[in-house]
């Protein structure tokens, strides 16, 4: 997979894995690896492990409606 980075992050990520003395793969692992990001993830909402869904009988006959019936594709422009 590839990123695509602003120049300004992808040096950054480079600079910290080099100033670690990891390789850039490494560093992104152990970021990727750590708890720490899932509670970021968890501060801004982004985490849905423990997303607790409330509706309404009508929102939830509304979307019972749309799964059963879904609407017809719209067809892609020319």
């Amino acid at each position: 997979m590839i990123l695509d980075l602003p120049p300004a992050t992808a040096i950054a990520i480079i600079e910290t894995a080099k100033a670690q003395g990891i390789t850039t793969d490494e560093l992104l692992q152990s970021v990727a690896n750590s708890d720490d990001i899932w509670l970021e993830l968890d501060k801004h909402g982004l985490n849905s492990d423990g997303a607790n869904l409330v509706l309404t009988e009508k929102q939830a006959l509304q979307i019972i409606e749309l799964l059963e019936n879904p609407p017809s594709p719209t067809p892609p422009y020319a």
